[in-house]
């Protein structure tokens, strides 16, 4: 079966980007043999991943083309699941030609046909310029490749650069995955916060200071401001804040879902260090001996969190903020 090429993917000039190895006659004379060769030796897929080069006629530019027609889709803009599809087309790619590289190779020193050429050119198949991604594409939905066996400027021995890439992009995703799993555990976490200030009538302000907790358990929010005063259930009013929502206080006034609240409705007036404490004042709660928690502070419009937790009696200093 001919390979054909069909759709033609990018130009590029000849200035821009080189063959490694000024191979550029023996690539694009020998592609089409090189392909068959992989599609005799290992499967049809992984040899119309490879996207066909031709020179035009003044040899200024080289041309990349498709073995099939459709729409045509840069690596960068697929969805994450797209491209870790992708990665794993290009993984075994990867393997099979490192495989057939090491057959090629044995029979290039029994000194078999046209071993010695492959064995030249096969490493070109895993040697892409950098950034790797800039030559990926989905054509028709299905992965293809350009610019294979080139480096931009000049480079004398072909390097193998998918597989760093392939590794490097895992990690990519993984962070990507790991950030978008924060942002919605920040965003409920935020929600809860927010319903549970709202139905208790909390204010904000400039500044906002807020705990929350799960259980009966009667846990204190403290500020100490700068001058040494402290806005506590003792004195919930100081250095221009107030301790506007205090839960789990009385006995007779439980909740499974409190909150506390300690707002400046205008930036404090106080320059300094504040630091923002939980007591874990009363168990109630008789299956709960340490309360887990977290605190929001809300402050210049941005919003930071912090989790702890607390045993009877004990005092966390869990963070602190300036103004």
């Amino acid at each position: 079966m001919t390979i054909r090429a069909v759709q033609l993917i990018e130009k590029n000039t000849v200035r821009e980007y080189s063959f490694v190895g000024n191979c550029g006659e023996a690539v694009t004379t020998n592609a089409e043999k090189l392909l068959q060769l992989l599609r005799q030796r290992r499967d049809e897929t992984t040899a119309a991943l490879f996207a066909l080069p031709r020179f035009d006629p003044m040899r200024q530019n080289v041309m990349w083309f498709g073995q099939s027609t459709g729409s045509l889709e840069p690596f960068g803009e697929l969805s994450d699941e797209e491209q870790a599809r992708f990665l794993d087309d290009l993984t075994v790619m990867r393997e099979k030609l490192q495989s057939l590289s090491a057959e090629i190779q044995a029979d290039a020193r029994n000194h078999k046909g046209e071993a010695k050429v492959y064995a030249q050119l096969l490493p070109l198949l895993l040697n892409f310029p950098k950034p790797v991604e800039y030559h990926l594409f989905r054509l028709n939905g299905r992965p293809v490749v350009i610019n294979w066996g080139m480096n931009k400027g000049s480079a004398i021995e072909a390097a193998d650069t998918v597989g760093p890439f392939i590794e490097n992009w895992h990690k990519r995703l993984e962070d990507r995955r790991r950030q978008a799993l924060e942002q919605a555990e920040a965003k409920t976490r935020e929600e809860s916060f927010l319903g549970r200030l709202t139905r208790a009538g909390a204010k904000t302000g400039a500044v906002t200071v807020s705990l929350l907790w799960n259980d009966r358990n009667d846990l204190d929010l403290r500020v100490q401001c700068p001058n040494g005063e402290e806005i506590s259930f003792f004195n919930k009013q100081a250095c221009g804040g107030i301790l506007d929502v205090d839960r789990n206080a009385h006995p007779c006034a439980l909740t499974d879902s409190p909150v506390e609240n300690i707002c400046w409705s205008k930036r404090p007036s106080q320059a300094g260090e504040y630091r923002v404490l939980v007591n874990h004042f009363r168990r109630h709660d008789e299956r709960v001996e340490v309360s887990p928690f977290t605190l929001r502070i809300q402050k210049n419009g941005k919003v930071s969190f912090h989790s702890a937790e607390a045993g009877l009696g004990e005092t966390k200093l869990v963070t602190s903020f300036h103004i």
